[in-house]
C-alpha cells in the first residue's frame, strides 16, 4: 500500500504548470476542476475502495498525503506549484470521500502553523469544496456562527500580510471568501475577537461541545499574536475567571472552571521559550489550585494536562512538582498516558540538553584555562 501511495504522490507534485487541465466546458456544475492525470487517479482509489481489503484506502491515503505537506521539513522542500498541486489533490480525495471533517481540520491546521502559503491553500480549499467554509444553520431567525469557523474566517481576512500578498493569493482567498462562500470580514481586532469568545463562553455553561469549539478558537486566535499580548489580552483575563469559579462550589461554576484551565493550558502552547517568567506565573497559579483540592475529577484530569502544556518549557518544575503531589481523585487512563509520555520524552531531552550544556561549559573552562597558562 506504501508502494502505492508514494507513487501517486510523486505523480501529483511531478505535475507541470503547461498541463492542461479538463475541458471546463463539459464540466458538471459545482464540480471542481481538475487534471486529467488527477482523474484517472481518483477514478482509480473510487474503484479500489469498492475492493475487498481496500476499503479505508481513501483514508489511509489521506494520512498519508496529510503527512507530506505539514510533516517535519516537509512544506518548505518543495516549490509552490508542488505543494498547491498536492493540497488540491489531497482536497480532492477528501470530497470525494466525504471526509468533511478533514477538511476542515486541514484548514485549521494550515492557518495554525502560520505557513506564508495559508492563502494560497485557503484559495484552493474555497476552489475545490467551498461548501466546507459555508455556515446556514439558524437559531431564532439569527444566523449563529460556529467559533471554530469564524475564527478561521477572521484569521483569513487579518493575517497574511507581508509584503508578497499578490504572490501569495492574500486578496484572491479574501475575496473567494467573501464572494463564493459569503462570509464577510468580521471588522474586529483579536482583543475584541477573545472578548467575545470568553462572553459566549459564560453564557454556554450547559453545552460542552460549544465549550469545546471555543477553546479551539481561541488556540487558533491566539497563534496569530506574540506571547506578550496573550498574557495580557487572554491568560490574566482566564486567570481571573479561574480564581472566581473556585469560590463557587455548584455545578456550572465547576464547568466553567474546567472550561478555562483548558484554554490556559491550550494557550500556553503558544509560548515560545524565552517566555519562561510568564510560563512560571501560569504554573504557579495551576500548581496552587491542584495543591487546593477545590477540583472534581474532571477538573482534576483537565488542570493536571494544562499543568505538563504549561510545563513544556518548565520540564524540572513538572518533575518536582508530581514528586510531592498526590491525586485526590482517580486519574483516568488517557490522562495517565500524557503523563507518561510527556515524563518519558521531555525527560529524556532535558537530560540530553544538560548534558551538552555542561560539556559545553565544560570545554569552554578548559580552553580558558589553557590559554591562561600560554
Amino acid at each position: 500500500m506504501r508502494v502505492l501511495f508514494n507513487r501517486i504522490t510523486f505523480e501529483v507534485m511531478r505535475e507541470r504548470k503547461d498541463d492542461a487541465p479538463f475541458d471546463t466546458s463539459q464540466k458538471p456544475a459545482n464540480v471542481p476542476t481538475s487534471t486529467p492525470k488527477q482523474i484517472k487517479m481518483l477514478s482509480l482509489l473510487a474503484s479500489l475502495k469498492n475492493q475487498e481489503g481496500f476499503k479505508d484506502i481513501l483514508e489511509e491515503l489521506a494520512d498519508h498525503l496529510y503527512f507530506s505537506i505539514f510533516g517535519k521539513s516537509k512544506l518548505y522542500v518543495k516549490s509552490m506549484f508542488q505543494a498547491c498541486s498536492l493540497v488540491r489533490f489531497f482536497l480532492l480525495l477528501l470530497r470525494i470521500g466525504g471526509l468533511e471533517e478533514r477538511c476542515r481540520l486541514f484548514i485549521y491546521d494550515a492557518l495554525f502553523f502560520k505557513s506564508v502559503r495559508n492563502h494560497v491553500f485557503m484559495l484552493t480549499a474555497i476552489e475545490v469544496w467551498p461548501e466546507v467554509l459555508k455556515w446556514t444553520g439558524l437559531a431564532q431567525n439569527e444566523i449563529i456562527l460556529d467559533p471554530i469557523l469564524e475564527a478561521m474566517v477572521w484569521m483569513i481576512y487579518n493575517t497574511g500580510l507581508g509584503g508578497s500578498e499578490i504572490t501569495l493569493k492574500v486578496f484572491e482567498a479574501r475575496n473567494a471568501l467573501r464572494n463564493v462562500c459569503r462570509l464577510p470580514n468580521p471588522e474586529c481586532s483579536a482583543t475584541d475577537m477573545i472578548k467575545k469568545f470568553l462572553r459566549i463562553g459564560l453564557q454556554s455553561k450547559d453545552k460542552p461541545h460549544l465549550l469545546d469549539s471555543l477553546n479551539r478558537a481561541i488556540l487558533l486566535v491566539s497563534r496569530s499574536q506574540d506571547y506578550q499580548w496573550n498574557h495580557n489580552n487572554l491568560i490574566r483575563p482566564l486567570l481571573e475567571l479561574v480564581g472566581k469559579s473556585c469560590q463557587e462550589d455548584d455545578d456550572e461554576s465547576q464547568t466553567v472552571l474546567c472550561w478555562a484551565i483548558e484554554a490556559i493550558g491550550l494557550t500556553s502552547r503558544c509560548y515560545p521559550a524565552e517566555a519562561r517568567k510568564h510560563l512560571e506565573h501560569i504554573f504557579e497559579a495551576l500548581a496552587k489550585l491542584l495543591d487546593s483540592h477545590k477540583l472534581n475529577a474532571r477538573g482534576e484530569g483537565i488542570c493536571l494536562l494544562a499543568l505538563l502544556r504549561v510545563g513544556h518549557h518548565l520540564q524540572l518544575q513538572v518533575a518536582k512538582f508530581l514528586v510531592k503531589w498526590k491525586p485526590r481523585n482517580v486519574i483516568g487512563l488517557d490522562v495517565f498516558e500524557v503523563v507518561s509520555n510527556f515524563l518519558g520524552t521531555r525527560a529524556k531531552k532535558f537530560t540530553t540538553k544538560t548534558i551538552e550544556i555542561s560539556r559545553y561549559s565544560e570545554n569552554r573552562s578548559k580552553k580558558k584555562r589553557l590559554n591562561s597558562s600560554l
